[in-house]
């Protein structure tokens, strides 16, 4: 897909429909991947699940990549650790949250307000990638 098509689209999924919750906790599996992702749904309720950071692809933890994955997954660890505030959006399109092809909810991360999916592509952390 074209840079100028996956733009137009990241554009258009980021202004769909979605929810903002904050975060609890969370395991950085890899830079793209959140697992035991814990967020605060109001009303005394939590929601754990797995997300897929949206828009981008990380370089792996194993295999070849496992130096520049190993980076990215620390780089995000730290952001994470360093905020005061951390929200998770939600993808979603017509009231519906959507998840990735392997069952991951689809998900834009801000750290003090700062969306660490765009931050990640802008630092050499990751590239953009539309699945």
């Amino acid at each position: 897909m074209p840079k100028v098509k996956l733009e137009e689209e990241y554009a258009t999924r980021m202004e769909s429909h979605g929810w903002v919750f904050p975060l609890i906790g969370c395991r950085v599996y890899d830079a793209d991947t959140l697992m035991d992702l814990q967020l605060d749904l109001g009303f005394g309720l939590t929601f754990t699940t797995t997300g897929r950071l949206f828009g981008i692809n990380a370089p792996e933890v194993r295999g070849k990549e496992r130096e520049a994955g190993i980076r990215s997954r620390e780089w995000l660890q730290a952001e994470l650790d360093a905020a005061e505030e951390v929200t998770i959006k939600t993808i979603g399109v017509e009231s519906r949250a959507q998840q990735g092809k392997f069952g991951r909810w689809l998900i834009v991360v801000f750290a003090d307000g700062v969306n660490l999916n765009e931050m990640m592509v802008w630092k050499g952390m990751a590239e953009t990638a539309m699945y």
